[in-house]
Order: structure tokens, then sequence, then C-alpha cells
């Protein structure tokens, strides 16, 4: 199972590629909103997201915690 990480700075886009793990930097709710819908859920299982990040598309990623389609963990 594969990690992706989308991130709103690059302290932590870079340190978690650093450790392996795929990563974005996005900056807005509609960059988010892009890259979360064309994340491969048969590829990665868990998405790794900041509190930044996750106030930018609060429904979305409440959605995907509800529907389980990918394991969502938010990092300080």
């Amino acid at each position: 199972m594969k990690v992706f990480g989308l991130f709103d700075n690059n302290e932590q886009t870079v340190g978690y590629r650093l450790a392996g793990f795929d990563t974005k930097r996005v900056k807005t709710k509609e960059e988010t909103l892009k890259q979360v819908e064309n994340i491969d859920v048969k590829e990665y299982g868990i998405l790794m997201i900041n509190e930044k990040v996750y106030s930018f598309a609060k429904e979305r990623f409440d959605e995907i915690k509800k529907n389980k389609s990918i394991l969502l963990v938010v990092v300080k």
C-alpha cells in the first residue's frame, strides 16, 4: 500500500518525499480538489494531508472519510 501526501508547504512536501512518499504541494482549494480527484485509489491506500490542506476542502475530505475509499490521515 502506497502513501500519497498533499501539503501546503515545502518543508512537509520535501520531508515526506525524502521518506519515500509521493507528495504534491497545493496552495488553493482548486488545486487541492484537482489533486484529490486525480489520486488513483487502486495505487494508494493512504492520503496524508496537513490541517491547512484539510481546511481548503473540508467537505470533500469528510466525504472521503465517510466513504472510506482511501484512508485519510491529517498531520500537524
